[in-house]
């Protein structure tokens, strides 16, 4: 029997079929090794005491004043969260040498680097972290302009209510580390499958030439 003759536009379409197949493949491959990757890091956490929040969840304290230091420190480990403290923003900047964290909390005026400069550093040096600055009631003007330069929130001090303070920084910390726990998520994905993923759309991609050429 004589084979049939070759229609290009029949390839057309069985190739349209083709990519989208394993498309689709590659989409439920990827939702599966995500979630297994999330029941693996689930049964990896280290949770805290009622399971308010992960202990790598990390928050860096930096005021000139010790008596923030002790209120925030008790509010927010009381909450589950790992928290460091330190007096200066040149101490925050070579301590965030040598570690991230989620979140930055840092009170506007301070000797030497102020809160602002230490919003601007975070930013120049692209750190993966977000801050929120402790401003004065009277300060609102500098509060928009943290906002405005990348700070993610701002407290007011003298604190009225100390449980909202430490609910609104627990609530920021937890967004930053569930995005960066995605991001890390999203690499081990691409490391993965990466390769296999660019491979198969370069062979899709030469027969779509071949089949244009036509």
């Amino acid at each position: 029997m004589p084979a049939a003759p070759f229609d290009p536009n029949r390839a057309k379409l069985l190739l349209v079929d083709l990519r989208a197949l394993f498309d689709d493949l590659f989409r439920d491959l990827l939702q599966r090794e995500k979630q297994r990757l999330e029941v693996a890091d689930l049964a990896n956490a280290d949770e805290s005491v009622g399971g308010i929040v992960d202990h790598k969840t990390t928050v860096l304290v930096v005021d000139d004043e010790s008596s923030v230091w002790a209120v925030l420190q008790y509010v927010l480990e009381e909450r589950g969260l790992a928290i460091e403290c330190v007096a200066s923003g040149e101490a925050a900047l070579e301590l965030l040498d040598k570690r991230a964290f989620d979140l930055i909390v840092t009170d506007k005026n301070m000797p030497g680097i102020s809160g602002l400069d230490l919003l601007r550093t975070v930013r120049e040096r692209k750190l993966d972290t977000d801050v929120v600055l402790i401003t004065g009631y009277s300060s609102k003007q500098a509060a928009i302009e943290a906002l405005n330069q990348g700070a993610v929130g701002y407290i007011e001090k003298p604190f009225d209510d100390i449980d909202a303070v430490g609910d609104q920084i627990r609530h920021l910390a937890q967004l930053h580390a569930r995005r960066s726990e995605h991001e890390q998520m999203r690499q081990k994905l691409f490391a993965r499958y990466g390769r296999a993923w660019r491979r198969y759309r370069s062979i899709i991609k030469t027969f779509e030439d071949y089949l244009s050429d036509d």
